[in-house]
This record gives C-alpha cells, structure tokens and sequence, in this order.
C-alpha cells in the first residue's frame, strides 16, 4: 500500500511539473498559469501575425521551484525574478526570458538570490547585495534576501541599511562590510524583540522610535557602534509590569499611560548631557483610597484627586513642588474627603465647605471639603 502510495505522489508531482499547453496570442492567460515561450505555427492561430504563446501550470508547484518564464509579464504572487538572460527571440524579438522561484511556503532562514529592481516580499529583507555579470540586467545588481518571518524572539541577524527596519524587530548596531550592501550603504544589526519578556532589557541605537511598551533608561557612547553622531540608549520592557513597580527612566520622554512621576535626579549624564533621570510609578490597578506622592507640573490620572502639596528638597526639580494624590475611584457613597481648591469637583461628588489650611495647598488655594453622593 505505502508503494501505491509512492508511486501515485510521483505521477501527481510529474503531471504537475508537466502541465504545459499551447494556446493562440492575443488572448490572456489563465489566472495560476504563465507564459514560458512562444512561436511562429503557420497560420494555426489564424492569421500568420498571430503567434503560438506555451503557457505553463505553476498552481500547486512545490516551494523552491525554479522555472524560466517571459519577460513582460507580472512575476506571480509568491515567486521571485532571479535572473534574466537572452533565449534566440524564444519570447518575443524585444523580450528576454526570466527565471524565477517560489518562495512562498520555504523555511525560515531561507537566503535566495534574487535580482534587484523588484519589491522584497513581506516577511523577507535584504542581507547583502552584488554584482552577477548582468545576470539581472546591464544596471541591476544581485541582492541576497533572507526569509525572517517566524523566527524567535532574541534572533540577532545582519541586513542591509537604507530599508526600513521589521515591526517587532530593532536596529542594535550597525558597521561597514567591504560594500556588501552598496556604496553608500552600511550593514546594520537587528534583533527581534516582539514576544520579549517583561522587565527585558536591551541596548539599541539612538535616532529609532523606541517601540510601544519599552522605555529609555539610560543612553550611552559606544565607540561608533550605531554611527558618527548616535549614542546606544538603554530601553526596557515596562508592558506586564505589576502594580506599584517604581523605576527610574530617562527624562525628556512623556511619563507612561498607568504610570506617575514621583521624583527626578541627577544621574552623571546617564540619560545625556542636558537630561535628568526620572523615576515613576505605575498606579494602574491601585485600590480606591491609595495615597501617593507625585510630582506637580503633570497631569493628575483620571480617578485620582490632589489632596496637598509640599516643598521635597528639590525632588521634582528646581521650581516644581511634591502633590500628594488619591484614588477616589470606587470609593462608598457618603465618603467625606479634604481635597486642594483650584480644580474641578469629579462627578458623583460635591463640595460641602473650604477652609484654609496652613498653606498644604498652595499660598493662593484653600482646602475644600467634598462628599460622595452617587
């Protein structure tokens, strides 16, 4: 049985790889099928200015099929141009013939040479680039493609500067390759950081977006690692983080959504020479009635409320005070709370008397009262 078997995957795989057909020009191809050549036939199309075109069957070949096709046509979804090459007018007195490849379903890791001139196809980039003998054309170079789609978190590889950079991936370094990837053009080294764990951290190059749910904790020189004018910056994961996790961070960058500023400091120029460090705080998920010092000159999170302010020895900087917030959201109705005048009272609450209050609010602010009713 395992022989019948055998035998009839052979026959399927032959009657595949042999399924060409002629047919008359001037009509189009079959959706799944290509132009391969095409001939004079006598007249068998009519009138003798119309030609025999052979077509070919590519639907259902194998991955990694290579296979010579006419120029002038698209290359097929899923395939490849790898070169080009003269074939005695086998296509057409101004066509040349085109080899290509199927790239679609190959493995991870694959590198094809293809001809450049063309899109690289999604879930691939470009590792290096040659010359081939005008094996694409009289001003195409080779360039080397490398399949990454699907490859592990941590995966360090190196690829071509000047195309952009895969989502999920970031560039670490970059340096010069004896013209491996153009003229002008240096070898930058990328890992793939998508799937990394909560609290990962990672040295990456300056001058890059640092990717949603990572942020710079420090930057520093490294010999010329990331380019002449681009310090590497230090990044971490912060997405995942639990409740109440305080981290210090470089400032100049905007505080995290869930996340507070509660103090800055100076680090030795560990976040560059103009910028201080900052720590903060994640709040997101703290129960109703959590007090915490924060820094003024932010915004207060949604369902918090200012309390007090005060003087912390420069903490937060030379002209900014310490306020104290609370979480109010989810608090019982009837809950009596002295809140900082000069913001709005949140809805369900309503204010019930001021007073001052030594100056805990500020020299021109009251204290008022306020009650939850709803």
């Amino acid at each position: 049985m395992k022989n019948i078997f055998l035998i009839l995957a052979l026959l399927w795989a032959i009657n595949i790889q042999s399924q060409t057909q002629n047919i008359c020009g001037g009509q189009p191809i079959p959706n799944g099928w290509v132009k391969i050549s095409q001939q004079t036939c006598n007249g068998c199309c009519g009138s003798n200015s119309i030609l025999q075109v052979t077509i070919k069957k590519i639907d259902g070949l194998p991955n990694g099929t290579v296979l010579n096709i006419c120029g002038g046509q698209s290359v097929p979804v899923g395939w490849i141009k790898i070169s080009q090459q003269t074939c005695n007018s086998c296509c057409g007195a101004n066509l040349l013939q085109m080899t290509i490849k199927k790239i679609e379903g190959m493995p991870i890791g694959s590198n094809v040479n293809i001809c450049g001139g063309q899109s690289i196809p999604t879930g691939w980039i470009k590792i290096s680039q040659q010359t081939c003998s005008n094996c694409c054309g009289a001003n195409l170079l080779q360039m080397t493609i490398k399949k990454i789609d699907g490859y592990l978190t941590g995966t360090v590889i190196n690829i071509c500067g000047g195309q952009s950079i895969p989502a999920g991936w970031i560039k670490i370094s970059q340096q010069t390759c004896n013209n491996c990837c153009g003229d002008n053009l240096l070898q930058m080294t990328i890992k793939k950081i998508d799937g990394s764990p909560t609290g990962a951290t990672l040295d990456i190059c300056g001058g890059q977006s640092i990717p949603t749910g990572w942020i710079k904790i420090g930057q520093q020189t490294c010999n010329n690692c990331c380019g002449a004018n681009l310090l590497q910056m230090t990044i971490k994961k912060i997405e995942g983080m639990p409740i109440g996790t305080v981290l210090n961070i470089c400032g100049g960058q905007s505080t995290p959504t869930g996340w507070v500023k509660i103090s800055q400091q100076t680090c030795n120029n560990c976040c560059g020479s103009n910028l201080l460090q900052m720590t903060i705080k994640k709040i997101d998920g703290l129960p109703s009635g959590t007090v915490i010092n924060m820094c003024g000159g932010e915004s207060i999170p949604k369902g918090w409320i200012k309390i007090s302010q005060q003087a912390c020895n420069n903490c937060c900087g030379s002209s900014l005070l310490q306020m104290t917030i609370k979480k109010i959201d989810g608090l019982p109705v009837g809950t009596i709370l002295n809140i900082c005048g000069g913001q709005s009272i949140p809805t369900g609450w309503a204010k019930i008397s001021q007073q001052p209050c030594n100056n805990c609010c500020g020299s021109s602010l009251l204290q008022m009262t306020m009650k939850r009713v709803n």
